[in-house]
């Protein structure tokens, strides 16, 4: 685990960030911090300290892929929060997050894919067709785009799950914080009691652990396959000469 120290740094500035949304401060410039900052963590990581990593495509795919999830989610997080009309934020927000969404899920679909069980889909099957029976009548207008929210959020969730445990918890604890923005959108009488300040720290919680555990679990991944691959190189690069010289004597006579 210490070559995945930088991810720390992340931590550390989510922690402070969703301590000042506690207390009712001024969140922009931790806000404004998270994304580069775990940006840098997956480049310190892959570029440097697990330089293997990017000894292959895969790897590189995948770094890249990463990075730019992150880089849509900071864009997403600064531009949009920026909107003054409610309704057009909302709706900016929900596609730049799907957009997100979509590049991670290619990323666990593509280089860092593992072994899926079908039966961990079953738990968000059932939480989102919940939740959708419940919200869509509120929703208006906007229920298509959250249906097809809902389904790419399912399906991240799902799908990181084959990257190992620590993805497979940040895909759940994304999954957790859209389900309750979309409580405090569209159904804010569901979550009246709860002080507004506590459930923006709530929500931006859950959303730093999803967007860290699924940044740290796929730069896992990838330096486990990167660390594969150059043993598998070290291996044939080392191999005795009497391995070799009998396939050789072999391919002279015929």
């Amino acid at each position: 685990m210490r070559r995945f120290w930088p991810f720390l740094l992340f931590a550390v500035i989510a922690v402070v960030h969703v301590v000042v949304l506690l207390v009712g401060g001024d969140s922009l410039a931790s806000k404004a911090a998270l994304m580069p900052v775990l940006l840098f963590a997956v480049m310190l990581v892959c570029g440097f300290i697990a330089r293997e990593t990017l000894s292959t495509g895969r790897g590189i795919a995948g770094m890249i892929l990463l990075e730019l999830a992150i880089l849509v989610a900071w864009l997403t997080d600064i531009i949009f929060d920026r909107f003054g009309d409610a309704s057009l934020r909302d709706a900016a927000g929900i596609v730049a997050s799907s957009v997100t969404l979509a590049i991670f899920i290619a990323l666990f679909a593509g280089p860092v894919r593992g072994r899926w069980r079908w039966w961990a889909a079953a738990p968000y099957v059932v939480a989102s067709g919940g939740f959708l029976a419940f919200m869509v009548p509120r929703m208006g207008v906007f229920a298509p785009l959250v249906i097809v929210y809902a389904l790419i959020v399912s399906a991240l969730a799902f799908l990181a799950t084959g990257a190992g445990g620590v993805a497979a918890a940040g895909g759940t604890a994304f999954y957790v914080s859209a389900i309750l923005k979309g409580l405090r959108l569209f159904a804010p009488d569901t979550v009246a009691a709860v002080p507004a300040h506590v459930l923006d720290a709530t929500i931006m919680a859950f959303y730093c652990a999803g967007l860290g555990l699924l940044a740290l679990g796929a730069t896992r991944r990838l330096v486990a396959l990167g660390a594969e691959a150059a043993l598998v190189r070290r291996k044939t690069a080392t191999a005795p000469l009497w391995r070799i010289m009998p396939s050789m004597g072999h391919s002279r006579m015929r």
